[in-house]
């Protein structure tokens, strides 16, 4: 015989569950009951306690117990009448029992791609600076994007982005002052 002792429940799951409902329906019954022992009327005969409990029990069977747990611990504290018992457990695990039944989105299956380069993005070309209005003229002009040429024609200057590397206005621009 094998010198470790088995609660024989390995080979029946049924009889585990069955176990599990009887040791929870007899913690609910403490839970309640110690809530009760703190307010019971001096004229509630045993039959009453235990009826009260039954009633109690039958209406928090829908709680969690971890959440009667705490909602005891509220109406230990807060109640002084075994009526208002049952509202205030009620009403102190109302919002963490919602959030636990609310409706949750099916998982999405994420798929990672491999890495692939990316390929270099094509922009279209700049207009010439003598088609900008007037206003956008000045504006280059100021900031240095557009210079005057030796023979007066205004053309995009050569711009250094924050990388260092010389562009003409295809990436992130930085802008730079122009020489005196």
């Amino acid at each position: 015989m094998n010198a470790v002792t088995h609660s024989g429940f390995e080979n029946d799951p049924r009889q585990l569950q069955r176990s599990q409902q009887v040791r929870a329906r007899s913690e609910r019954i403490a839970l309640v009951a110690s809530c009760l022992a703190l307010v019971k009327p001096a004229g509630m005969t045993d039959g009453d306690v235990r009826d009260w409990i039954a009633v109690a029990t039958k209406a928090l069977e829908h709680v969690p117990l971890d959440l009667l747990e705490m909602g005891c611990r509220a109406a230990q504290l807060r109640c002084t009448h075994h009526s208002q018992i049952v509202p205030v457990i009620e009403a102190e695990t109302r919002d963490e029992l919602a959030w636990r039944n609310r409706p949750k989105p099916q998982p999405v299956l994420m798929l990672a791609l491999p890495a692939v380069p990316a390929e270099p993005i094509e922009r279209p070309p700049l207009p010439e600076p003598d088609t900008l209005n007037p206003a956008l003229q000045r504006m280059g002009l100021s900031r240095g994007w557009i210079i005057e040429a030796g023979d007066g024609r205004l053309v995009w200057s050569d711009v250094t982005t924050a990388g260092g590397e010389a562009c003409n206005f295809g990436g992130s621009i930085r802008r730079t002052d122009p020489e005196p």
